[in-house]
């Protein structure tokens, strides 16, 4: 298990709300209205994307884009299957989380990368069991632990590449948002 700089409840709860609002109000993540299973292979495709083709040696593209997407990514895990950021903060899962963060294999000495391919490899575990008629039923029947430990190594990784990196997580997730915002015309969120 790797050290690290957690976020406190209350910047992982600010942080999904201000996504959830994005995302379902705004309707920025079009992917929203469709199934579960669908947004969960949307997430697959783009973590290995990012695994293929970006680099996570670049301070640049680990603050503005790999590390605020693993952390929106976490934070979608857990809304789609309707679960709180507390969960993040739940022994169970941060027991599962470190466990698989410590024994994700072919990653070398990064434990962002590590954290990182242990998230992508556990939605892929869930997606490949889904597939199969033998493995579905016990999969769906544990779909909440293992997408809560996927979402937790997804916002670990993202914590990890910010201590490493020395950036303030918050601050990048706030900036990457803009940016889709810009990007695809979605204005700021009126505020509350």
């Amino acid at each position: 298990m790797s050290k690290h700089t957690r976020l406190s409840i209350e910047d992982y709860k600010d942080s999904a709300e201000i996504l959830r609002v994005y995302d379902v109000e705004q309707e920025g993540w079009e992917q929203e209205p469709n199934s579960v299973k669908a947004n969960l292979t949307h997430i697959f495709t783009h973590l290995g994307k990012d695994f293929t083709r970006k680099c996570f040696t670049n301070p640049d593209v680990v603050r503005d884009s790999i590390a605020p997407d693993s952390f929106m990514y976490g934070l979608r895990l857990l809304r789609w299957t309707r679960q709180s950021p507390d969960v993040l903060q739940n022994g169970r899962v941060r027991m599962l989380v470190d466990s698989r963060e410590t024994t994700a294999v072919n990653m070398g000495d990064s434990h962002s990368l590590r954290a990182f391919g242990a998230g992508f490899g556990q939605l892929a575990d869930y997606l490949h069991a889904t597939g199969h008629a033998a493995e579905r039923k016990k999969a769906q029947l544990n779909r909440d632990e293992t997408l809560a430990c996927a979402a937790g190594l997804l916002v670990v990784s993202a914590e990890i590449q910010a201590d490493e990196f020395g950036f303030d997580l918050p601050t990048a997730f706030n900036d990457r948002l803009a940016e889709l915002r810009e990007r695809f015309g979605i204005p700021a969120a009126p505020e509350a």
